[in-house]
């Protein structure tokens, strides 16, 4: 099993930020480790700042 399957999938954002899992989002105080349906409602693209909503997950 690989470490995507692990920690679940990467998402991407539409202005192409991509969220892994694996690395955690730093800037927002996202530490690694925390899959893409666990992070809080209120939190934003780190590049763009738009909401989980306009990720999609990426194939």
């Amino acid at each position: 099993m690989d470490s995507q399957s692990i920690m679940g999938e990467l998402w991407r954002c539409t202005c192409g930020y991509v969220y892994n899992p694996m690395l955690g989002d730093t800037k927002g105080g996202i530490k690694p480790g925390i899959k893409f349906k666990d992070l809080p409602a209120n939190w934003v693209c780190p590049s763009c700042g738009l909401p989980k909503e306009k990720f999609e997950k990426m194939e």
